[in-house]
């Protein structure tokens, strides 16, 4: 029998230990992890958004670029059409190595002939100099030629599209204002998009296979891609289908509401972030305009780290979190934790308690029944500590005339700007209480009645002053009823409440008059902020 006793002890305590060590050391490992994970993905994010920036900015030089291209050919095209002669046909010598960004330049008339034709492009695509007068990008640009013109980045399609060489070009032009006001020509410059597409993803602090970029247009439609075969669903048939708005609709329908963020999808995390062309252009180079639908100026980047990458992370801190470290201090440290938060939202819901059951919620006061036991609390320190206590008891004049005649919501508005003529003379060991409806109580320990009415008198000049400034339509007012009890007084709160309440309603009857001289003493010396511990 007593070996039976002095096992299950032993039993219980190890079940009891074990139990709490494990439940204990679960939690701990699982805050661990989700900490570290989500550090990790932190960095992973952060990375993944520095080179987003850097793509942008990346993109908008590039463009700037051309667009200064533009503006500085165009300058010199004009000059040359004005003059009647051909020598600006050299001003394509003045790009010097820059023609390499460009696959085409091109001066059409103004009923869409072309004047000159310039080809850079390293294949022989064998285009000749047509009629473009309908060709859409021309229409945009007769239409609006003041504008600086934008064309979607898409597959160049001069002669057909060819399915075994695809050009990525960018089409900017302007129009070449003449004296009359009209366009002599236009000037299109064809950027080569591969340019920007090939150096997508080059700046990369993590290692290439890390990570996935995409490019995709305002439709949905993938401009880059590491599936080749997904690209450019807009103007090649049978990839249609190849369209962000139909394979993920939430996605798309994310990124248009969002400039920028990210998701999660089967595991792969993506980030992304808008590029408007729009922002490109400053505003005093010139209006912007793209193809009739002003959507066309806006392009997505997206950054995928793919689940590969993801579950290595997992299992790189999940190895790490393998045997734990000084469990017993973990064990204290989770107990604190846990304890702390605890008795934290108990004092927090004791402490609304408190506010709910002893404060006014119209006006911030203190109720009728916890001012009571203020005053009795008062008048008991006041007397040990041998100090006055001031106590006034206040009225609303005419609150019932507002609240008939202009309604609740006007009552209420009268008798919060009360309140807060009152509030600003008191310090903030005095006590302002709502006795209810229109009677409230202030209790001013260590204040002698002198000080209590000096009190009454600054906020009567501000009565009268925004009284005789008109602001409200009806007469701001407030009777008070001070009394002042000696620390050897034998009053009761009950005694002081009636005899403050009877000195109220005499002034009532006999409302103090607001004179100059009442007026300049308190501009004088008494307008100043009031000290913490004094009046």
């Amino acid at each position: 029998m007593k070996a039976e006793k002095r096992t299950v002890p032993k039993i219980i305590i190890f079940l009891l230990i074990f139990i709490s060590l494990t439940a204990l050391h679960g939690a701990v490992s699982a805050y661990l992890y989700r900490s570290q994970y989500h550090n990790n993905l932190e960095l992973i994010q952060e990375s993944q958004d520095n080179m987003i920036s850097f793509e942008q900015a990346r993109f908008q030089t590039e463009l700037q670029d051309v667009i200064l291209d533009l503006l500085l050919l165009g300058g010199i095209v004009q000059t040359g059409l004005d003059k009647g002669d051909s020598e600006y046909r050299d001003f394509v010598d003045l790009l010097g190595g820059s023609t390499g960004r460009y696959e085409l330049i091109r001066v059409v008339s103004a009923d869409g002939q072309v004047l000159f034709q310039q080809d850079f492009s390293d294949a022989n695509t064998g285009l000749t100099a047509t009629d473009q007068s309908r060709r859409f990008y021309f229409q945009e640009l007769k239409s609006d030629p003041d504008s600086i013109y934008i064309s979607p980045l898409e597959l160049k399609e001069e002669s057909g599209l060819d399915r075994d060489l695809y050009i990525p070009v960018l089409r900017i032009g302007k129009g070449l204002i003449g004296g009359d006001g009209e366009a002599d020509a236009y000037l299109i410059l064809s950027y080569k998009g591969s340019i920007i597409l090939d150096k997508i993803g080059e700046y990369a602090v993590l290692p290439a296979d890390s990570f996935k970029t995409y490019l995709i247009n305002n439709e949905g439609y993938f401009l880059k891609s590491p599936d080749e075969a997904a690209v450019y669903g807009n103007q090649i048939s049978e990839r249609q289908d190849m369209v962000l708005s139909k394979v993920l609709p939430d996605v798309w329908l994310q990124m248009q509401m969002d400039s920028e963020g990210s998701f999660f999808l089967n595991g792969n995390m993506y980030l992304y972030r808008s590029i408007d062309l729009g922002d490109i252009i400053p505003e005093d180079w010139g209006r912007f305009v793209t193809e009739s639908n002003l959507n066309h100026r806006t392009y997505y980047l997206v950054y995928e780290t793919p689940r590969s990458v993801m579950k290595s992370l997992s299992f790189r801190i999940l190895k790490s979190l393998l045997f734990p470290v000084l469990v017993t201090q973990a064990i204290i440290l989770a107990i604190s934790v846990m304890l702390s938060q605890w008795i934290n939202r108990l004092q927090r819901y004791q402490e609304k308690l408190l506010h709910f059951s002893s404060m006014d919620d119209l006006t911030g006061c203190m109720n009728r029944r916890t001012g009571r036991k203020i005053l009795e609390t008062s008048l008991s320190l006041g007397r040990r500590r041998y100090s006055p206590l001031s106590v006034a008891y206040l009225d609303l004049n005419n609150l019932k005339t507002v609240n008939d005649r202009m309604g609740h919501r006007e009552g209420d508005h009268y008798i919060l700007t009360m309140v807060d003529l009152i509030r600003e003379q008191l310090r903030s060991s005095d006590y302002f209480i709502r006795m209810g409806g229109d009677e409230f109580l202030l209790i001013l320990p260590d204040c002698s009645g002198k000080e209590a009415r000096k009190i009454r008198r600054r906020v009567l000049v501000k009565e009268y002053k925004l009284n005789e400034a008109h602001i409200y339509p009806y007469t701001l007012g407030m009777s008070w009823g001070i009394m002042e009890v000696l620390p050897d007084s034998s009053v009761t709160a009950a005694g002081i409440l009636a005899q403050s309440d009877k000195l109220m309603y005499e002034e009532k009857n006999s409302y103090p008059v607001v004179d100059e001289q009442m007026i300049r003493e308190v501009d004088g010396g008494e307008h100043s902020p009031v000290p913490e511990d004094s009046y």
